[in-house]
């Protein structure tokens, strides 16, 4: 069931999952959620000089993509089956 985002879409190939934000969504400080947000923090947990622990899990991803202010793209070097998954924060073992 989604969350942050109403629906997504994956292309034909497989490169590229479109998420389409759900709106009205804040964060604590009363910020809208928005696609420009959404871009800066995958882009800033998966720089290198972060060095967040949970970029390993997103070196598939080859830019994250601004569609329109609820709308956010990411597109993969490489298809990968496993990218939902893990961009929904599901962890093996998690209860």
């Amino acid at each position: 069931m989604p969350d942050l985002a109403k629906r997504w879409e994956v292309s034909p190939d497989g490169l590229a999952y479109t998420f389409y934000l759900q709106e009205g969504v804040q964060f604590h400080d009363g910020t809208d959620l928005d696609a420009q947000a959404v871009k800066w923090n995958f882009e800033h947990m998966m720089d290198p000089q972060t060095r967040a622990f949970t970029r390993v899990f997103y070196k598939d991803v080859r830019e994250v993509e601004v569609v329109d202010r609820h709308t956010v793209r990411f597109v993969l070097h490489e298809p990968n089956y496993m990218f939902l998954l893990v961009v929904s924060g599901y962890r093996l073992g998690s209860p």
